[in-house]
C-alpha cells in the first residue's frame, strides 16, 4: 500500500482555520462573561434574602423593615451599599432613608 503524504495547506484551509480559531476564542471571552455574571446574579439574590434578617437586628418597627427592604434591594447598588456599610452605621443609613433624605418619600 503506498504511503500517504500530507500536503501543504492551502490559503482556503488556512483561511478557515484561523475563522475556526477567531470563533472559538471569542465563544470562550463570551462564555467567561455569562458565567461571571450569572456569579454576580446569584451572589446579588443571595445578599438580597439575608437584608430582612439584617433588618431584624436594628432598632426597627416591623412596618420600618418591609419598608426598608423593599427599598433597599430594589436597585443592586443600594444591596451593596448596604452591606458595604458597617454594622455600627446601619442604624443612622437606615433612619436617614426612612427620613426620605436619600432616596426621597418613604
Amino acid at each position: 500500500m503506498p504511503e500517504l503524504k500530507r500536503g501543504r495547506m492551502g490559503d482556503e484551509e488556512s483561511s478557515i482555520l484561523g475563522s475556526m480559531d477567531n470563533f472559538l476564542k471569542g465563544s470562550l471571552g463570551y462564555r467567561n462573561k455569562l458565567v461571571d455574571k450569572m456569579g454576580f446574579v446569584k451572589e446579588l439574590s443571595e445578599r438580597r434574602l439575608k437584608v430582612p434578617k439584617e433588618l431584624e437586628k436594628l432598632d426597627l418597627t416591623l412596618d420600618a423593615q418591609f419598608r426598608l427592604a423593599a427599598i433597599i434591594c430594589e436597585k443592586d447598588e443600594r444591596v451593596y451599599q448596604f452591606f458595604g456599610t458597617r454594622d455600627d452605621k446601619n442604624q443612622a443609613w437606615v433612619d436617614t432613608i426612612l427620613s426620605g433624605h436619600v432616596f426621597g418619600p418613604t
